[in-house]
């Protein structure tokens, strides 16, 4: 597994639209650095291989987490037409291999798009269709899907216990598709806290796997460190 972060120059056309249209950033990382076709799947790896965050604090970065080592080089050498680089500066990358055990405690941080499917109870509703995703408002609701996920259901081992957790920065996106024709609107929630490592290989293939939906509009991925 790797990590890559990026420093857009805001400078740049396409870098100040990819961070405010998560989903152009998306196309930009697996077209131009992993080189994936997205009807065809060619390529250096899949969608599915890529996870990234974008951080807006203390300054405007991108945290990507991929299975295969990226080339950077296209994505260093893009400039628009005013010649402005892409990236403020190269990437910094590295090769990550996580040692997880049980009982380990690690803190995280996580965005994601906390939702539930959409029940009988809405049946004749004008706008929600049943099985539709409806998204979580409230903190208690949002830390409730958060533990759901972490610690996994029936057949689903989540690989962790969480010990505490925070929601925060909660934002309604907005992202034009279709050459701006629609718009899908969603919900991103950064969540940080401590979790413990209950089932280590569970815990692993959530990490490479992500979390929750929404991956390609930057969310999903779940970053770990000890515990202070």
């Amino acid at each position: 597994m790797y990590l890559s972060l990026l420093i857009p120059n805001m400078h740049n056309t396409q870098a100040r639209r990819d961070m405010r249209q998560p989903y152009d950033l998306h196309r930009t990382l697996i077209t131009r650095v992993f080189g994936v076709n997205n009807r065809a799947g060619r390529g250096s790896g899949t969608e599915s291989d890529v996870l990234f965050r974008i951080e807006v604090e203390p300054a405007p970065t991108v945290l990507v987490q991929s299975r295969t080592r990226a080339d950077w080089s296209a994505l260093e050498a893009l400039c628009d037409a005013n010649a402005q680089p892409y990236l403020g500066r190269g990437v910094q990358s590295k090769e990550v291999e996580l040692n997880l055990h049980a009982g380990q405690k690690l803190a995280f941080r996580l965005s994601a798009s906390p939702t539930r499917r959409a029940g009988n109870s809405y049946a004749g509703h004008p706008s929600i269709r049943i099985g539709d995703r409806i998204a979580l408002l409230e903190e208690e609701e949002q830390l409730r899907w958060l533990s759901r996920k972490f610690e996994g259901d029936g057949a689903r081992a989540g690989g962790f216990r969480v010990l505490q957790a925070v929601a925060s920065r909660e934002e309604r996106v907005v992202q034009k598709i279709h050459d701006g024709a629609d718009r899908l609107s969603f919900l991103r929630v950064q969540f940080d806290g401590v979790v413990e490592v209950m089932n280590a290989a569970a815990a692993l293939q959530m990490v490479q796997a992500g979390v929750g939906t929404a991956k390609g509009n930057g969310c999903g991925l779940l970053s770990l460190a000890p515990a202070r």
